[in-house]
């Protein structure tokens, strides 16, 4: 029998989505239908060619911060400009579960980063239709984090000290 390996490089903008994708298989004379079903991950980035720490970081945070995606991934052998391997996969936030009561300017204050961070990394926070602004948060549901991208607020260490 035939074999063929699909790879998917899901494109930016596509992170907490879900997919099916449907084949034809078989021979002139019979086929059959297989589906596949998969998951994009929240808080994951899969390397192009040509790409680095230092253009990965100017695409996912708008900012030429590479020390934040090489601290978030410890195993990575990769200085700021050295090229990363197509296909390689690396973490860009920690992943953050919703508690009862979070609001995302809750969120960003608690974790020293901004809204438009949060909803930079989390699409599925985005409503389909413009102008529906964002969809409420759900307990439990989980949400990728910008690490520290702002300053510290004073009242919001206070409540949430660490």
């Amino acid at each position: 029998g035939a074999t063929k390996a699909l790879t998917y490089p899901p494109p930016r903008g596509s992170e907490g989505s879900e997919a099916t994708v449907c084949f034809d298989c078989g021979a002139v004379q019979a086929t059959a239908r297989r589906c596949v079903s998969f998951k994009v991950d929240l808080c994951r980035y899969t390397a192009s060619e040509g790409d680095t720490l230092t253009s990965v970081s100017r695409g996912v945070y708008m900012q030429p911060n590479w020390r934040r995606l090489w601290n978030l991934n410890p195993g990575l052998e990769a200085g700021p400009e050295s090229t990363l391997a197509a296909g390689t996969v690396i973490n860009v936030g920690p992943v953050y579960r919703v508690l009862p009561g979070d609001t995302l300017d809750l969120i960003a204050g608690r974790f020293h980063t901004t809204t438009k961070g949060i909803l930079s990394l989390n699409p599925q926070l985005t409503a389909e239709s413009p102008g529906d602004g964002v969809k409420p948060l759900m307990a439990g549901s989980p949400i990728c984090l910008p690490t520290c991208t702002s300053e510290p607020t004073p009242s919001q260490d206070y409540i949430h000290p660490y």
